[in-house]
């Protein structure tokens, strides 16, 4: 709900400032057209400097000047005015609301288990989010319950948290503390990918490689795959290099399969160091380097992929 609230203040001062600087534009209009009528240089002098001509034409000495043309001039400087006030409002507003969510998230972490369950039974979205976190993990003194890690990140994700949308998207995929449905999984992971939540575009990507509660679409599963790559997922970085070696989703490219693989392999996904060891191998997008492959086996060896021990006896 807070965020939902502090969407809303932006919104807002967003929408002041458009509408506020289209009235700055048109009452500048208006007022150059006055100022033409009495001299052009200092009209244009008025395109250029303005508000300052704008000032010093409004209080020099003139003649034929109306209520109705001074009108015009108080109103620009008005809406100047109010379009000055609303950027320093904003300047400390928006950092505050988004000072106040880092906040909240660093008191959650000193708060006991009882004390989160506390603001999570008051409505807290961030505090329902932590302990469904909590119980689908089982960690920081919990059991792992994913019952009530379901309940909670319903609670949470109701409100928005990207966070528990994607725990309920998995969840629901994994059947587990609720009855297996494909489709709410990718609803979830859905609303928790349009909030650019690397991972659940990671999830989704896979749902649609796969098939999974939506109609298999290669083509999307590289984008998300490709939005979460981006944002350093090492797991998209993997499926998305597979995607460019197979030619699936995208067009064949083994340069970009091998450069993926680096990126995932670099952050220790060991699937990406066993194939970026056999793109090594067989020279597939890299130059053939039986040294590079055998240390990439090497690694993914150290991270339980066997294969990869075997490859790495055998070179």
């Amino acid at each position: 709900m807070d965020s939902i609230m502090d969407g809303f203040v932006i919104f807002v001062f967003i929408g002041g400032a458009i509408l506020t600087s289209l009235a700055v534009l048109w009452y500048l209009i208006q007022t150059v057209r006055i100022i033409w009528a009495y001299n052009s240089f200092l009209a244009i002098a008025a395109v250029v400097f303005s508000p300052i001509v704008h000032v010093i034409f409004y209080f020099m000495p003139k003649d034929n000047f109306s209520k109705y043309e001074s009108g015009l001039f108080k109103k620009y400087f008005l809406a100047i005015v109010v379009l000055f006030l609303l950027g320093i409002v904003a300047a400390i507003v928006i950092p505050a609301t988004s000072f106040q969510e880092k906040l909240s998230a660093n008191k959650m972490q000193n708060l006991n288990p009882d004390e989160i369950e506390t603001l999570a039974n008051a409505g807290d979205s961030s505090a329902q989010s932590r302990l469904s976190a909590m119980y689908f993990g089982g960690t920081d003194g919990v059991d792992q319950d994913f019952t009530k890690a379901a309940v909670w990140s319903q609670k949470s994700a109701d409100q928005g948290d990207d966070l528990a949308q994607l725990i309920l998207g998995w969840l629901y995929e994994e059947g587990a503390g609720v009855d297996q449905d494909y489709a709410k999984a990718a609803e979830w992971l859905q609303k928790s990918s349009d909030q650019d939540n690397a991972v659940a575009q990671s999830s989704l990507g896979a749902m649609y490689e796969g098939g999974k509660g939506v109609r298999q679409d290669y083509n999307k599963a590289s984008k998300l795959y490709q939005k979460a790559a981006d944002q350093g997922n090492d797991l998209a970085q993997f499926r998305l290099g597979v995607m460019y070696q197979e030619g699936n989703g995208v067009r064949q490219d083994y340069t970009e399969a091998s450069k993926l693989y680096k990126k995932a392999a670099d952050q220790d996904n060991a699937n990406a160091q066993f194939l970026l060891g056999i793109m090594y191998q067989k020279g597939n997008g890299v130059r053939q380097d039986y040294a590079e492959a055998k240390e990439w086996f090497g690694k993914a060896c150290d991270n339980g992929i066997q294969i990869g021990c075997d490859g790495y006896r055998a070179l």
